[in-house]
């Protein structure tokens, strides 16, 4: 259960509460040294997912690039189109300068965060 102001906001399974509040994936990237062009792999991402999205739906969002690492928040929505994102990230991945990635899902904390405001 989340309490907030005293009173039951919300209670579920933390797969509940994640599906039904969460703001998504966190999608996270190693860049390879001598640097990489940001603007080029966020529109890869965005013409893999953005195609899924709707009238009103979040987009996808870089939420930081520092140093050698890039993070963007993939929608929930996004999820059929990871297969390919993946397949296009691995295949090239090399050429626009990524050395890793990764993708987690968004956490309780997260989540707690986004009642609390």
């Amino acid at each position: 259960a989340i309490l907030h102001g005293g009173r039951v906001d919300c209670w579920g399974s933390s797969f509940f509460l994640k599906q039904k509040l969460g703001v998504g994936y966190n999608l996270t990237m190693e860049l390879a040294p001598g640097g990489a062009d940001i603007d080029s792999i966020t529109n890869t991402i965005k013409g893999e997912i953005s195609p899924l999205k709707k009238n009103g739906d979040q987009d996808v969002e870089l939420l930081s690039a520092a140093g050698s690492e890039l993070a963007y928040r993939i929608p929930m929505w996004g999820l059929p189109n990871f297969a390919q994102m993946f397949e296009l990230l691995e295949t090239s991945g090399r050429q626009l300068g990524v050395k890793t990635f990764g993708m987690s899902v968004t956490t309780l904390e997260e989540i707690f965060i986004k009642i609390a405001h």
